[in-house]
């Protein structure tokens, strides 16, 4: 999505329609639906997720292999290498040793089919949450921006 820089309170004519934005920024297509406006927020989330897991995989080599490990230990992981890598970027300046990373062991991981996800299924409620987050965050939008 391209984004041009604008003076406030800017309109901006298009073949399709006239939109204003008044954060300053006008977008090349703003969102004209809920769905439309959480599809596109959902995706700068995702975005900014892989790229961190991006930069938790080339630090830690637990999180670059398929995961043996159940669930709950498995996220647990996941959050003790995103809280050492907020303390070693806070607390060390300088350290080449960082990237020097163990293969990992994986002798303590136990196989356990019963465990992993091969197919998910949407219930009504998460439809039902996930709508009214939808609207929720849409209309949050439009009061801002109007």
């Amino acid at each position: 999505m391209r984004v041009i820089q604008t003076p406030r309170d800017f309109s901006l004519l298009t073949e399709t329609s006239g939109t204003t934005c008044k954060s300053g920024v006008v977008l090349e297509m703003c969102p004209t639906s809920a769905k439309k406006y959480f599809n596109m927020k959902h995706s700068s989330a995702r975005n900014v997720i892989e790229r961190t897991f991006g930069v938790l995989k080339g630090r830690w080599a637990i999180l670059s292999g398929k995961s043996y490990y159940p669930l709950q230990v498995h996220c647990r992981t996941i959050l003790a290498c995103c809280s050492l890598h907020n303390l070693i970027n806070r607390e060390m300046t300088y350290c080449d040793d960082v990237y020097d990373v163990d293969e990992g062991d994986s002798a303590y991981a136990t196989t356990t089919t019963s465990e992993d996800i091969h197919d998910i299924e949407t219930t009504n409620e998460w439809s039902q949450w996930c709508d009214e987050l939808t609207e929720l965050m849409f209309t949050d939008w439009q009061l801002c921006n109007a």
